[in-house]
């Protein structure tokens, strides 16, 4: 577990982080992170089951390779500035229950936008602000 919520941090995502491939959670939430999300970020926590990185200035496209972390449980990435379309195979994540994109430039202002997110599954799902 990597818990670095609530501090003054700032710049980049350090990327000799990405080594920290049994991660479970990584909680960045709540601090000054710029940048993007490594495209690969999937694939260098493919355990990753807790993701929190609200509050910060993330940008840039929401990673495909997430799905490869297929234990994925809570998507909590609010009030950052992520832009782009939500990656379809989100909706093959089996073990989702929140998701959280609110506040981003996120997908289109559609209803049928995040259809292939099944809402049987997911417990809490924040979508506006896109």
């Amino acid at each position: 577990m990597l818990g670095l919520s609530v501090n003054s941090l700032s710049g980049e995502f350090p990327p000799v982080l990405y080594n920290l491939s049994s991660l479970v959670l990584l909680s960045l939430s709540f601090n000054n992170f710029t940048g993007t999300l490594r495209s690969s970020i999937g694939f260098d926590f493919p355990n990753l089951q807790l993701l929190y990185s609200g509050n910060n200035y993330f940008t840039g496209l929401l990673p495909v390779s997430l799905t490869n972390a297929s234990g994925i449980q809570r998507f909590d990435v609010p009030t950052n500035k992520f832009s782009g379309d939500v990656p379809r195979t989100f909706g093959n994540l089996q073990n989702l229950s929140w998701f959280n994109i609110a506040e981003n430039n996120l997908g289109k202002n559609e209803d049928e936008y995040l259809s292939f997110l099944h809402s049987d599954q997911l417990q809490q799902v924040r979508v506006s602000g896109f």
